[in-house]
């Protein structure tokens, strides 16, 4: 069984592999960015 596989003109292949990691990329950086904007709203909080 072969898995899904997208090819971009021969460049690059998409695959579950690729989508999983730039989820994952994502997700981190949304994490980071709200982690940020949680520290901007309580500055004096120590």
């Amino acid at each position: 069984m072969n898995p899904p596989v997208i090819s971009v003109l021969g460049f690059a292949n998409i695959n579950r592999r690729l989508f999983a990691s730039h989820a994952s990329a994502m997700l981190t950086y949304l994490i980071v960015l709200l982690q940020m904007k949680m520290g901007e709203a309580e500055p004096n909080k120590m």
